[in-house]
């Protein structure tokens, strides 16, 4: 993605991540982790960067509640750059916590990047 110069290496990033893959349909204003990470990137956030608005809107294999309308066919599941089987899908906030921290290492991303949980507070 392409911004102005204006937005980048920002204290702090806060972003929506509704699913962890990019959906192969995605809805108005929404986001995945997988695209965020172009975000994270782009922007090189200097101190954190926060994830909101989780959802459970990703898919899970043998889970009959995928017929559901908000449940999200993936477009291309997120694979380790060995090119594994996909990341498995987070249930919980900690597995939110585990797979995003997974993710970066796996990656080589040097970003904090902090699941937002009840009571969370920052100090500026």
């Amino acid at each position: 993605p392409e911004f102005a110069v204006e937005t980048l290496s920002p204290d702090y990033l806060i972003t929506q991540t509704l699913w962890l893959n990019e959906p192969r349909v995605n809805r108005p204003y929404h986001m995945s982790f997988q695209r965020v990470l172009a975000f994270i990137r782009s922007w090189k956030p200097q101190k954190e960067t926060f994830l909101v608005h989780i959802g459970d809107g990703d898919q899970i294999p043998g889970d009959p509640a995928n017929q559901m309308s908000k449940k999200s066919d993936p477009a291309d599941p997120m694979r380790p750059p060995s090119g594994r089987a996909p990341y498995p899908i987070p249930k919980t906030h900690e597995e939110w916590q585990k797979t995003v921290n997974q993710i970066l290492s796996d990656y080589d991303l040097p970003f904090k990047c902090t699941v937002a949980h009840d009571d969370l507070r920052i100090p500026v």
